[in-house]
């Protein structure tokens, strides 16, 4: 045989007789006991090695049925009276079986063997990673000194509950308050670090890819992790941290949750906290909770308590932890919301400020084009009349020299319809330039006077132009009123420029209708034109400014007549209908109230 044989074999007999001796002690004790070992890779699990027959038949079990298993099926078995005292105390046993420290613990169990009963639970590590669990089961009279031990941990629950209630209004009101997010952050961070007596606290936000804060609170013995937002180094290892925090919740959180929450008891035996242990061990983390908060499944922040030494959080901390998160998530998305809505304004602000300068500047650039307009329509009314006075002169002269010429008053007519089309527009251009001045609105000056013998006197001005192109003008406006009430010189322009049109769109050799209806309400005037008609996809716009049909184009117009027309008509509280059919012709009906 070897000599490292020899030496194992030696350790085994010595573990043998040390097991041996474990047994017998258990064996002789009063209590319901185990003996455990502990596993070489995973000291926190005690595999039960015997049970005396005191615990078999305290809590009615076969040794085949325990043997190998780990001590805490005890729990799983049996059903733990989960009210925070036995909570509490059953997380003080679990945190000290972990930390390999001696300590008893009493908590109500129940299952069909055994009923309900309250047992006192006792553990006592041993050498070589050995360790006895005592149980013992609580008579009338133990139970009844524990009275006083459940009431004062009833009050100090009550204390505990009583203050994370007033924690939870202290944060609503800082969170409802209008306070900046960033003013809320610390004062959370530091309640929260204060509260739970944690060694330190992080907060911060996270939008499109960032962070735009980060708020710490840390108490006096630990470093701080954000000490100066100058530091290169400092700013390096937060954009570390956090992005690992967010990789941690991409991989690992609950999305259907506003915050998700992790707990890690000892972050140096974490495997997924390889990428940050250097930070770990600079900053001293050995247990924290994550909080990762979102709204409408994005990442909008993070909630993070560390503490230097292992810890065991207890169930009314993580719950008073979840709704803190869920409700800074939602301040974190108000803030957001209202700071988009700041910039929204402001932006807006801009515009109408941009909007404001440029209108003023477009009236004011109106307002001289208007001036100029009316300037040069009143100099071209001199020259017009200087042709026009001309004119006369020269017709009444060739009539004293009794000169027949048709060339010569078919020129002279000619000049005649030229002065009456151009006074037309200039009319019709100073028309224009008052109403966009808007300083000086057209007004309707009413007088009453004969319609029918108005209308007939237009058509009388347009029959040289008709004449010149063989158009017959057939009328039928008999039932037109002698006593209308309205402004003649708009409605001249109105009617006028109606009819030209219709005799100046009008086909050589055609015939253009005019034909009047009117009752004790309405007049109607109505002018039908065998000419171009108009396209159906331009209708819609005829009279509006400067609108012409696309095949008018070899026309001379303007396109402010008939935009003017229907102002006028308007004016008069009438109405101006059109209908029109290309190569057909086109209908223009007038529609004036009777006052």
């Amino acid at each position: 045989m070897s000599k490292q044989a020899a030496q194992s074999e030696f350790e085994n007999s010595e573990v043998k007789s040390e097991i041996v001796e474990l047994q017998s002690i258990v064996d002789s004790m009063p209590e319901a006991s185990l003996l455990c070992e502990g596993k070489k890779n995973n000291p926190n699990y005690l595999s039960i090695i015997h049970a005396n027959k005191n615990f078999l038949e305290t809590f009615g079990f076969k040794e085949f049925e325990v043997t190998g298993k780990s001590y805490d099926f005890f729990f799983s078995d049996f059903d733990l009276d989960y009210s925070s005292e036995d909570r509490m105390e059953y997380v003080r046993l679990i945190r000290d079986v972990k930390a390999w420290r001696s300590c008893s613990v009493i908590v109500a169990v129940s299952n069909h063997r055994i009923g309900d009963i309250r047992v006192k639970i006792t553990f006592t590590p041993q050498k070589d990673g050995f360790a006895i669990f005592a149980f013992e089961k609580l008579n009338d009279l133990d139970s009844a000194k524990m009275n006083d031990k459940t009431s004062d941990v009833f009050l100090r629950n009550l204390e505990r509950t009583l203050r994370n209630e007033r924690l939870l209004r202290e944060v609503s009101s800082l969170i409802i308050d209008d306070v900046a997010i960033e003013k809320i952050a610390q004062n959370v961070a530091k309640i929260l670090c204060e509260h739970l007596k944690t060694d330190r606290c992080l907060i911060h936000d996270y939008r499109d890819g960032s962070t735009n804060f980060v708020v710490e609170y840390h108490n006096q013995y630990s470093k701080p992790m954000f000490d100066d937002a100058r530091d290169k180094n400092s700013q390096e290892n937060l954009t570390k941290y956090i992005n690992f925090q967010n990789h941690f919740y991409e991989k690992f959180g609950d999305k259907k949750k506003k915050s998700s929450l992790s707990i890690v008891e000892d972050v140096a035996n974490d495997q997924n906290f390889l990428p940050v242990e250097d930070i770990c061990k600079n900053f001293s983390i050995i247990s924290q909770i994550a909080i990762t908060t979102t709204f409408n499944g994005k990442i909008n922040g993070g909630v993070y308590l560390h503490q230097a030494d292992k810890r065991v959080w207890l169930e009314d901390e993580i719950e008073l932890m979840e709704i803190i998160a869920d409700q800074f998530s939602i301040a974190l998305d108000r803030s957001n919301s209202i700071e988009r809505v700041m910039i929204a304004n402001h932006a807006l602000m801009e515009k109408t400020s941009q909007l404001k300068e440029a209108l003023k500047q477009e009236q004011e650039m109106r307002k001289m084009q208007n001036e100029f307009v009316a300037l040069v329509s009143h100099e071209f009314k001199t020259p017009l009349q200087i042709i026009d006075s001309t004119r006369e002169l020269l017709v009444r002269k060739i009539k004293h020299h009794n000169i027949a010429d048709e060339t010569i008053e078919k020129g002279f007519e000619r000049i005649k319809s030229g002065i009456q089309r151009m006074n037309g527009l200039i009319h019709s251009t100073l028309n224009l330039a008052k109403m966009e001045s808007g300083e000086s609105k057209i007004t309707v000056e009413r007088i009453v006077f004969d319609l029918r013998e108005f209308v007939h006197e237009i058509i009388a001005k347009s029959s040289n132009l008709a004449m010149n192109r063989n158009i017959r003008i057939l009328t039928k406006i008999d039932e037109l009123p002698q006593d209308f009430n309205g402004d003649s010189k708009l409605l001249d322009h109105s009617i006028t420029n109606i009819i030209s049109n219709a005799i100046k769109y009008s086909r050589s050799d055609s015939t253009v209708k005019i034909i009047a209806r009117a009752n004790d309400k309405k007049i109607a005037l109505r002018v039908i034109d065998q000419g171009i008609g108009i396209p159906k996809e331009d209708l819609a716009n005829i009279g509006k400014k400067f609108f012409r049909a696309r095949n008018t184009l070899s026309v001379a117009g303007t396109g402010i007549g008939l935009y003017l027309t229907k102002h006028f008509i308007e004016l008069h509280g009438g109405e101006v209908l059109i209908e029109s059919e290309v190569n057909v012709g086109t209908s223009v009906t007038v529609i004036l109230p009777r006052i």
